[in-house]
């Protein structure tokens, strides 16, 4: 027991440093955590909600197991071990909400045989877990999966925009999208629709201001089947055509807009033997679901920013407009974002003196720009001010000199 107590207060002594506000203490905290390795997890559970450097350290701490070969098994305790661990209910919700995790892990990597099984012996398991119905939701997403990649494949597809790279429009476009269904067993399936069902085009999306800051909103688009069976024999497929103008969510807020897009369809039942061998019933009812795109929307005329994004984002420093510094720090291409950091840094630093837009900004808004561009381009997990950004890239360079000498 001595052990067990000791280990504890190591773990929470790291969790400690790693809600310091000093970027040294959280890093120092963050690879003690890491290196503990899965005993960790259900400490890290009751954090999750609160910042996002907890999700990233979990993420982390999974996939060390995961690279170890042996995705199921790595964390905590093997299942059939739970009697040995302490009785305590709240432990055994945390040990197995991190078990959910890793399920939750095994699902964002595709192997979702793997997920669904592991689910599926946690809710035989133990019965009385605060979030079973968590559990019963992955467990359906999994069995969806499963009959997408190995029964009836779904893709979603959008038409690129013309003249711009894939995945960017403009926001006064209008998409063009293209649903796909298609058979990818080896033997016929049948689907009974029912009558006027839909395509639900699933939609979330960002509305960015102009100071780099967002409002997610969700919705859902329904677009008519006009069909109520089909038969598709192996390799055969069935497609729909639909569009969707972009302009028109919000449109008082012409700015940047990124979108999360989805279909599925709620089918009164799908039936084939392929469903027997990958699912073990020859019946469903299970949703159809796409693949997932991304959109990224830009304001009109974006296309010459993307000639040269880096010398627009330091034209843009010095005009001082807050969305025209935001969209050029987006635009810059992952090879030259090291600069772009560079760019940004100096500009938290030290401010333009005259703007030669004539705009007056205040110090804290400006800071908001800089840092909600610095977030956006880095992808850091930390939740950090000015002070902390600036320290970053200190030890950044200290890090890595030759690289920034040859900048």
């Amino acid at each position: 027991m001595g052990d067990l107590y000791q280990k504890t207060k190591e773990i929470y002594s790291a969790i400690e440093k790693l809600e310091s506000s000093s970027l040294p203490e959280q890093q120092e905290g963050f690879d003690k955590l890491r290196a503990m390795g899965p005993a960790v997890l259900p400490f890290l559970a009751a954090h999750l909600k609160e910042k996002s450097v907890f999700l990233e350290l979990t993420r982390q701490i999974i996939e060390q197991g995961f690279s170890k070969g042996n995705a199921t098994g790595t964390f905590t305790a093997p299942l059939h071990n739970i009697g040995r661990l302490p009785t305590d209910a709240a432990f055994i919700e945390k040990y197995f909400y991190g078990r959910y995790l890793g399920a939750l892990k095994l699902f964002e990597q595709e192997n979702y045989n793997e997920a669904k099984d592991l689910v599926a012996a946690i809710l035989v398991i133990e019965k009385s877990l605060s979030f079973r119905d968590q559990l019963q939701l992955l467990k359906i997403q999994c069995e969806e999966r499963i009959i997408q990649a190995g029964v009836l494949r779904a893709t979603l597809i959008a038409k690129p925009r013309e003249g711009l790279p894939a995945g960017l429009y403009e926001s006064t476009d209008r998409v063009n999208f293209t649903l796909k269904l298609e058979n990818v067993s080896l033997v016929p399936i049948e689907i009974d629709f029912g009558a006027d069902n839909v395509i639900a085009l699933n939609i979330s999306y960002n509305l960015y201001d102009p100071f780099g800051s967002f409002n997610n909103k969700v919705s859902v688009e329904p677009i008519p089947l006009k069909i109520e069976k089909l038969k598709l024999n192996p390799n055969e497929k069935k497609e729909w055509e639909f569009g969707l103008e972009i302009g028109r969510d919000n449109p008082e807020s012409p700015f940047y807009k990124t979108y999360m897009l989805y279909a599925e369809i709620s089918p009164r039942s799908i039936k084939s033997e392929a469903l027997e061998k990958k699912i073990g019933i020859l019946q469903t009812i299970r949703k159809i679901v796409s693949t997932n795109i991304n959109l990224r929307v830009f304001p009109p005329e974006v296309g010459p920013v993307l000639k040269n994004p880096l010398d627009k984002l330091g034209t843009a420093i010095k005009g001082g407009v807050p969305l025209d510094i935001f969209l050029c720090s987006l635009l810059v291409p992952e090879p030259a974002q090291s600069q772009a950091i560079e760019l940004l840094i100096n500009a938290l630093e030290k401010p333009p003196s005259r703007l030669e837009s004539g705009l007056e900004i205040s110090p804290q808004v400006w800071d908001t720009v800089i840092m909600n561009c610095l977030k956006h381009v880095t992808s850091l997990p930390f939740e950090i001010n000015k002070a902390t950004w600036l320290e970053w890239f200190r030890q950044k360079q200290q890090l890595n000199p030759e690289r920034e000498k040859k900048k």
